[in-house]
């Protein structure tokens, strides 16, 4: 019967598997993505997330504002997509915690002046752009490997 099958995960999976586990062995790119997490919780607050909406239909105008997304640690192309936004939209993400450092709350001013300083490193910058351009060439691959099966599979039938 069915088990003692061996589950083997598709090419696409795989590489996911081993950039998630990678990453996660690098305390830099670490710190960056967690980093990018703290952003994400910082602006899902509602008073903070209608003003980085607000900012970003000043910015962009003609564009629908995009939202900043929590990435899954074992989903690759979860964490390309929160870089890519994060990247897109970066001039709106400083200038809301430019509104925030100088909110009455002192955990909101504190967190957004932490952001702040943090995310205008270079290593951050550089992490953003880096890793922005990894991750689109990453599911350039992950969309061929899912191609390649899909045709094997079909060829199967």
């Amino acid at each position: 019967g069915y088990q003692s099958a061996v589950y083997v995960h598709c090419a696409s999976h795989r590489l996911n598997l081993v950039l998630s586990s990678t990453a996660e062995h690098y305390p830099e790119v670490k710190a960056f993505f967690d980093t990018l997490d703290l952003l994400h919780n910082f602006m899902s607050g509602s008073k903070r997330h209608a003003a980085f909406l607000e900012m970003q239909k000043a910015h962009y105008p003609n564009a629908p504002p995009l939202e900043l997304v929590h990435s899954c640690d074992t989903r690759w192309s979860s964490r390309s997509l929160e870089v890519e936004k994060v990247l897109r939209r970066f001039d709106c993400i400083l200038d809301t915690l430019e509104l925030f450092e100088d909110d009455a709350d002192a955990e909101t001013k504190l967190a957004a002046s932490s952001l702040l300083l943090h995310i205008q490193t270079m290593k951050f910058v550089t992490f953003l752009v880096f890793l922005a351009d990894c991750t689109s060439s990453v599911n350039s691959v992950q969309r061929l490997c899912r191609v390649q099966k899909q045709m094997l599979q079909h060829a199967l039938v």
